[in-house]
C-alpha cells in the first residue's frame, strides 16, 4: 500500500484492479484527475450521499 499524502488515502494493487481510496475528499470524482486515468480503462467510483443535518 502505498501513502498518497498525510491523511488523504492510498493505494495498492487487487489482483488485476488497482485501488485507490480517498478520506473525505472529492478527487475520485472530478475529471480532470478522472479522465486522463480512464483512457483504455475502466475506472469506478464512489462518493458517499452526504446526510441533512
Amino acid at each position: 500500500m502505498h501513502a498518497l499524502g498525510a491523511g488523504h488515502g492510498a493505494f495498492t494493487t487487487v489482483g488485476d484492479w488497482s485501488l485507490m481510496v480517498e478520506c473525505n475528499g472529492y478527487l475520485g470524482i472530478t475529471p480532470e484527475a478522472m479522465v486522463p486515468l480512464s483512457r483504455g480503462h475502466r475506472v469506478v467510483s464512489h462518493f458517499p450521499p452526504v446526510p441533512r443535518a
